[in-house]
Parts: C-alpha cells; sequence; structure tokens
C-alpha cells in the first residue's frame, strides 16, 4: 500500500467510472482485479482518501485468524507466551484433555504459531515468534475494552 500525501482530484480516477468514490461501497465499481486510489472527498481542510489494495493476497491473514478463532487456542498461545511446555503441562494449566491439546498444537504448527523442540520422546512447544504473542495480547484486551 503507498502513502498518500494528498487528494486534489475530484474527477474519476479510472476508465468508466461515473465519478469519484466517497465510500468503500463505490470500491464494487473498479475494474476487476483493480488497486489503487479510488477517489477523494473534501471536508472542510481535510481531504480523505479512499485506497483500496484489492490484489492484496489475504488468504495468509485469513488463515492465520482462523487459526486463532478457538478461545483454547488462545489458551494455549498464553500459556505457551510464557516459555516452552509439554503436552503434559499445557494440559494441566489449560484444563483441556491431552488429546485436545494435540489436536489444538497441531492446528497451531500448521499455521506456523508454534514450534515443537524433541528431545528423546518428549516434545516441547514454544511460540514460533514474539509477533504471535502481540497478536493474541492485542486480540484480548481490544476484546476486554468492550
Amino acid at each position: 500500500m503507498r502513502y498518500i500525501e494528498s487528494c486534489e482530484s475530484f474527477e474519476p480516477l479510472w476508465p468508466g467510472a461515473s465519478g469519484p468514490a466517497r465510500s468503500l461501497s463505490d470500491a464494487a465499481t473498479l475494474p476487476q482485479g483493480g488497486a489503487g486510489l479510488i477517489g477523494a472527498h473534501r471536508s472542510s481542510r481535510i481531504h480523505i482518501c479512499l485506497y483500496i489494495g484489492m490484489s492484496e493476497n489475504l488468504e495468509p491473514a485469513a488463515e492465520l485468524f482462523k487459526a486463532l478463532s478457538s478461545a483454547s487456542r488462545l489458551k494455549l498461545l498464553r500459556i505457551l507466551a510464557q516459555g516452552s511446555s509439554t503436552v503434559g503441562h499445557l494440559a494441566e494449566q489449560s484444563g483441556l484433555s491431552q488429546p485436545l491439546v494435540s489436536q489444538h498444537l497441531r492446528t497451531l504448527r500448521s499455521a506456523r504459531l508454534v514450534s515443537v523442540q524433541r528431545t528423546g520422546r518428549e516434545a516441547h512447544y514454544e511460540v514460533a515468534d514474539s509477533h504471535v504473542t502481540h497478536i493474541v495480547d492485542d486480540a484480548v484486551k481490544h476484546a476486554l475494552e468492550g
């Protein structure tokens, strides 16, 4: 997405448009797969610009949110944010059964949110990177703000 410093034009910004887009619903008139500045509207001294990156691939982000869509998985990630842990310890801390913890960990691993280190027969799970912890913490804080 590019940064837009000012929007002076009130003319249609793509061929066949009847006028500038004034809302996100107007974005439907963009050519298929189009992206870019779709319109501008002057309100007092403030210029409001709409930019739609319709060609962005949002599927990976959607898959991330799908993996985070379970309260049990969020609980496991919050426990793992404190340090690496085994399935047994995660089950004890979360109140979930071991098979259910293993199933959730499989989902989190496939989304690359959790990694595993094996020592003999024991597996230690940990959060893959600090971004995961920040995403979960921010989501929880946002939900509690109400």
